[in-house]
């Protein structure tokens, strides 16, 4: 796995792509948000577990990592991040109408708040 910087960088990459994207993409606000975070966890998991490298770190995985395979286990980050997975798989696969999309929409900025506020308390920052 990339290194704790790495991984930050690629967030905050990700970051600056989201603020660009249009409001009638919604679905992509939330895919991109998603990487965000995705890129934000990695890299605080290889904070804490110098050296970690699993060739599947996967969404579960971080998952299940975040919860219990690091010395500080972080139940709420782990808790946020797999909402926003699941909301980001529903806007990319559902197919959904305006309406539902701006629900999701809705649904996916709490949790991208919530998991980018746990990490930036953690010391993983996503701005430049």
């Amino acid at each position: 796995m990339p290194n704790r910087e790495r991984h930050q960088k690629q967030a905050k990459h990700n970051r600056r792509f989201l603020d660009t994207i249009p409001t009638e993409y919604p679905d992509w606000s939330i895919t991109v948000m998603m990487y965000v975070c995705l890129h934000g966890c990695r890299a605080y998991i290889s904070g804490v577990r110098p050296g970690y490298d699993a060739p599947d770190l996967n969404y579960g995985s971080i998952q299940r990592i975040l919860q219990t395979d690091i010395p500080d286990p972080q139940p709420d980050l782990a808790f946020s991040f797999s909402q926003l997975v699941k909301m980001s798989y529903k806007s990319r696969y559902h197919c959904q109408s305006d309406i539902e999309i701006q629900k999701v929409y809705k649904n996916a900025v709490q949790a991208y708040e919530a998991t980018i506020r746990k990490l930036d308390e953690l010391g993983i920052s996503t701005v430049q």
